[in-house]
């Protein structure tokens, strides 16, 4: 099964496979900035070799917000697409950038 999102403005779009059952709720203050929020959500990609950019890939914004972790976002509107942790040995989807009904 595959999963398809997109930010506010839709120039960035992706699609992923199989993500987890579970969505994460982040506290931490990089999360809190990040999102504006008292948190950010993510749903982890079960496998990240199955993430693909189908349109703004190119465009992608990406800042190292830590030794360990990076976040992605659209350089257009601002939407938070993703968390890449331990230089893309997992990633996390904003659940917010989902299209598809989260599993």
């Amino acid at each position: 099964m595959s999963y398809k999102g997109s930010c506010l403005c839709k120039k960035m779009q992706y699609e992923t496979g199989e993500l987890s059952r579970e969505i994460d709720h982040c506290h931490c203050t990089f999360c809190q900035k990040s999102h504006g929020a008292a948190f950010g959500s993510y749903v982890k990609i079960e496998d990240p070799a199955t993430f693909k950019w189908i349109s703004g890939g190119d465009d992608v914004g990406r800042y190292q917000s830590s030794s360990h972790s990076a976040r992605w976002f659209c350089n257009a509107c601002g939407s938070s697409i993703m968390a890449e942790i331990d230089g893309g040995k997992m990633l996390a989807v904003t659940a917010a950038t989902l299209d598809d009904e989260i599993p």
